[in-house]
């Protein structure tokens, strides 16, 4: 469930996406297109963890990395920078030689 403060968070990064106040964010969007989803930037994941500060990351469009926007909680949200962040995926496989695979 998301919370108020994460709705908050949102809204503030899309603003940014969508109103490109920064340069930066102008730049990268001249040559490439954000992922939508129900007419609004796909979101891929919002991280919270730091307690003044928030990264709410975007999808974009046939790319292995992601658009971040960085959001100072304190006093106010407010976009702070943005930048790109890698996709990284982690896989696991484990083989044994004593232990039978069993479905």
């Amino acid at each position: 469930m998301i919370s108020k403060a994460d709705t908050l968070i949102i809204e503030k990064a899309i603003e940014e996406v969508e109103l490109k106040n920064l340069g930066v964010t102008q730049q990268f969007l001249e040559v490439h297109k954000m992922v939508y989803s129900d007419n609004k930037p796909k979101i891929a994941r919002v991280d919270t963890d730091k307690e003044a500060e928030a990264i709410v990351y975007f999808n974009v469009e046939n790319e292995k990395f992601f658009l971040a926007v960085y959001l100072d909680l304190r006093p106010n949200i407010s976009v702070r920078w943005i930048n790109t962040e890698p996709f990284h995926s982690v896989y696991f496989r484990a083989l044994s030689e004593l232990c039978p695979f069993r479905i």
